[in-house]
């Protein structure tokens, strides 16, 4: 059971896409789940490598929180998450934002593996506190997709030729 950690933005999560082919192709049996924000999630839906997405939708928490009701609401909500996440038993996590709040999802998996970027690596280093493998992409790995494809190497996957299934909904 893996779950990719890419929220946002839609541009970023098309990149990321050869990441759940690369794991589809070397672990066909895995159940794959992507965590996305709710409006990149609706590219993600059907995607045929992989089994289930969850969405969440952490800009509208950032708005609703700074009233007494909203704040409540937030707070109810993230706590549905961590659970749905923590009853997932997912055996990896492959964070591929490197920010707080992804890592903060990653730990709320309770995984044994949650992987991620290493220091230099990360847009907010403190997100290195909720991942316990930590992965430095080659030197040669300039573009993002290449960088994205670096964190499966604790998976003893070694793809460097992105593939990018797009679903087309009808």
């Amino acid at each position: 059971r893996v779950a990719i950690l890419k929220l946002s933005s839609l541009g970023d999560v098309i990149h990321a896409l050869p990441v759940a082919h690369a794991l589809r192709r070397h672990f066909p049996e895995s159940n794959l789940t992507w965590v996305a924000e709710a409006r990149e999630a609706t590219i993600l839906t059907g995607h045929p490598d992989l089994d289930e997405v969850v969405a969440i939708d952490t800009r509208r928490w950032r708005t609703h929180i700074w009233t007494l009701a909203g704040a409540r609401e937030v707070r109810e909500e993230l706590a549905q998450v961590a659970r749905r996440l923590r009853a997932s038993r997912f055996d990896v996590v492959l964070d591929l934002q490197g920010l707080i709040k992804s890592g903060f999802l990653a730990a709320c998996t309770r995984a044994p593996l949650r992987v991620g970027f290493s220091l230099g690596h990360l847009r907010e280093p403190l997100s290195a506190l909720f991942t316990n493998r930590r992965v430095t992409p080659p030197p040669d790995a300039v573009h993002v997709v290449e960088q994205y494809l670096a964190l499966l190497e604790p998976l003893a996957i070694a793809d460097r030729q992105p593939v990018f299934n797009i679903p087309v909904n009808r």
